[in-house]
């Protein structure tokens, strides 16, 4: 509706009340009997004809721009970015958790079981939460076990880089951006 003027903007809504009423009408006449469902069907090319286009050109641009919207929202200012991959942070009760999911989609090779037991309680559902998670203490021992041999995966120096001078400091100094 952006590039209409007035007068049609004035139209097209007076052509979508129309509609509305006409809806209304069809359901008053049908009363408390269920509407078929073909009868929608067949009074929607009506409805569209009594619609001006631009309407509906507008309100196909609003449901992408919400379908858009809606898949990024729980993320919108709750997660970290490394190398396109987002890591969800919690801070609970001045400790740092972070989703297992996230961490392991970057840690190569994943941690086997007898790494996650080594883990002991900070491999745990997060507290408050439905999700598994690794505390700080946790993730910290287990990244200094994977880079402190001299063949450390250059990956994971970057990665424990990363956590130690961007992610984790930026939790604690700023808690709305924890999950």
């Amino acid at each position: 509706m952006a590039g209409m003027n007035m007068n049609t903007k004035n139209k097209v809504l007076i052509r979508a009340l129309i509609a509305g009423i006409a809806l209304a009408a069809i359901r008053i006449i049908a009363g408390p009997i269920e509407l078929p469902r073909g009868l929608l069907f067949f009074c929607a090319p009506f409805l569209t004809a009594a619609v001006a286009p631009e309407f509906i050109v507008y309100l196909f641009e609003q449901v992408a721009h919400l379908a858009r919207w809606s898949v990024h929202w729980r993320w919108q200012g709750r997660y970290y970015a490394y190398q396109g991959r987002h890591v969800r942070f919690y801070l609970i009760d001045g400790e740092v958790w972070a989703a297992t999911e996230d961490v392991f989609a970057i840690v190569r090779p994943v941690p086997d079981q007898r790494e996650l037991r080594l883990m002991g309680a900070g491999y745990a559902l997060i507290p408050g939460q439905q999700i598994m998670g690794i505390s700080e203490a946790a993730l910290r021992r287990m990244m200094d076990v994977r880079t402190a041999y001299r063949h450390a995966q250059p990956g994971m120096l970057k990665f424990l880089h990363w956590l130690n001078h961007e992610a984790l400091p930026n939790v604690r100094r700023h808690p709305d951006s924890s999950a």
